[in-house]
This record gives C-alpha cells, structure tokens and sequence, in this order.
C-alpha cells in the first residue's frame, strides 16, 4: 500500500501531457490504452497526434487493431475498472493498440516543422483512470479508433488555459479544441502541423460524454464533419453492385455455385471479398468458412489470416492444403 502511494505522488510530479485512446464497445466508450509523457507540449503534442493518427489509420495495421477491438467486446468491463487505480496489469490489456501508442508518442519530431527534443519519455497508466485522477498542466489527447481507417482525435484541458503571450486570450476547459485552440497557450499557431490536423475528422461530443461522462463536456468544433465524403456516382453504383455479388457469396457453397465462376471474373472481386472478411470476419457463417478462405486467398503470395483468430487446427489444414 505504501509503494502505491509513493507511486501517485511521483505521477503527479512527472505528468505534463496524457494521451489516451478510446473505442465504443458495445454502445459504450471505453479506453483501450493510455499514457503519460513527460515535458511534451505544444506544437510537438499535434506533430504526434498527426503521427498517431497515420499508425492507427494504416491498413497494414488495422487486422491487429481489430481483433483487439472484438476481444473488447467479449470483456467483462465492470471488472476491468474496477479498483484499483494505478494497477499495471491494467495497463497493456490491448498490446497492440498499446504499442502503436507508446510509438507513436515516444518517435522524434526531429525534422519536422514542430520542434524536437528528441524521444519523449512515455509511461504506461492503467485502462481504468480518469482524466481526473492525473495532475496533469499540458492538456489531453484523445483518439477514438472505433473505425480505425476514420481514427478521430480532440484536445482539451481540464481547466482553462491562459496565452502565454500575456494576453486575455484565453481557453476553456472541458471543451474539445481543433488543434488551432490547443496551440493558443503555447503560441505555436503558425506551424504547419497546426492546419494539417485541423483537416482530419475530429472527436464527437457523444463519444467523450460516454467516454467520462462525469464532467460537463462542450466542444468548439462542429463534431459531425468528416461523416461524409464526396464519392463518384458511377463508382458508388458499381461498388453496390459488387457489394451484393459478396453478400451472396459469404452464404453460398462456393464449390457449388455456377454463377461464381462469372463473379471471378470481375476485376476486383477477390480484394473486395479479401477486405470484408478481414475487417468484418464475423460476417462469414462457419459451414462455409474454409471454403470462403480458400477462394479469397487463391490469388495471394502472403495469407492474413490473423482476423480469424478462432480458426480450428483441422480448418487450418483445410485451408492451407486448399491454398
């Protein structure tokens, strides 16, 4: 008991910065990892955001990213916040998503328009604390990979923030800021990264409200922008078309189907079905898993098949000898 009291007050010593990210699971936000970095402000903290958000964007990293995600949904959550606060083996329950964190937070901006004090010193904080139970003086990032190819992210600060110019320019706290407003306490406004970030889909209001929901949250920015993208009418038809073309698949016998080998033909049919069973493996009943599998890689050098975590030893084989 008394090493985890020593523990809190050397937290509160050290916090500067907390960076924490987040998913709905089941209807409800949760955190799925957090950290604390150590004199990391300012222009630096959007140059690492921007960072964050390519690692958890990436495809090559969503499969990963997602099957940590449905482990979350199969959790018993009551117990994962439960006490006690500070509880390291709450602090790497998602591995991956904690990884891609403590990278992307702890990487060098040297180089870049922001400025570098070369790699930051990151530390782990368990799931399972507040924003309210760290001292922290240099604000929060916040990013909600539910849809981790449409990652978000806001900053706040708990309380209002002064200009350091000596201004009356002022920001208030509890508010989701674009990056412009989270620039305003340290006069880093003009850097580039500024505007870059403030281009990318922010934070909903929702999210963070299910996320803490004891504060009273507000936000700066119109939270719904980045929901809609412009598309390509034709494309959008064509696209249609294929989508129900794999719908009809994933419940057929593809070794029984006739109308599939004319389906095949289609230029970009097997990435399509490629990409929905990665992303959505739930989607393919298990009477025809195998087959599915074997048709979706036929034309593959390199199999993924990471999403299907529950895979059986005998399907397995199957597949391989398949392939």
């Amino acid at each position: 008991m008394r090493l985890r009291q020593r523990y809190t007050l050397r937290l509160s010593t050290w916090v500067k910065g907390i960076k924490s990210v987040c998913a709905s699971i089941n209807g409800k936000y949760r955190t799925l990892a957090a950290i604390h970095n150590q004199w990391l402000y300012g222009a630096m903290v959007i140059k690492r955001c921007l960072k964050l958000l390519e690692i958890y964007r990436a495809s090559a990293n969503e499969p990963d990213i997602r099957r940590e995600l449905r482990r979350a949904e199969r959790m018993d959550w009551d117990q994962v916040i439960s006490p006690p606060k500070f509880d390291f083996s709450k602090a790497a329950i998602f591995p991956f998503i904690t990884t891609c964190l403590a990278v992307g937070t702890a990487k060098s901006t040297a180089g870049t328009a922001a400025p570098s004090f070369g790699n930051s010193m990151v530390h782990l904080l368990s799931i399972n604390t507040t924003f309210k139970e760290t001292d922290n003086n240099d604000g929060f990032t916040v990013l909600d990979i539910t849809n981790p190819a449409n990652a978000r992210y806001a900053f706040f600060f708990e309380s209002k923030m002064e200009a350091e110019d000596d201004s009356e320019t002022s920001v208030p706290g509890l508010t989701l800021l674009r990056p412009q407003s989270y620039a305003v306490p340290y006069g880093c406004l003009d850097y580039d990264c500024v505007e870059t970030c403030d281009k990318l889909p922010k934070l909903r209001l929702d999210a963070i409200k299910s996320l803490w929901p004891d504060a009273e949250w507000t936000c700066e920015y119109d939270d719904k922008a980045g929901d809609e993208e412009a598309v390509d009418v034709s494309s959008t038809l064509r696209e249609l078309s294929l989508s129900r073309v794999i719908e009809e698949a994933l419940q057929t016998d593809l070794n029984e189907s006739t109308w599939m080998q004319h389906a095949e033909q289609l230029p970009d049919f097997l990435s399509t079905l490629r990409a929905r069973i990665q992303t959505q493996p739930s989607l393919v009943p298990l009477q025809v898993r195998e087959n599915i599998l074997v048709k979706a890689f036929a034309d593959c050098e390199v199999v993924d098949l990471s999403s299907f975590f529950d895979l059986r030893p005998t399907e397995l084989l199957s597949v391989s000898k398949g392939l």
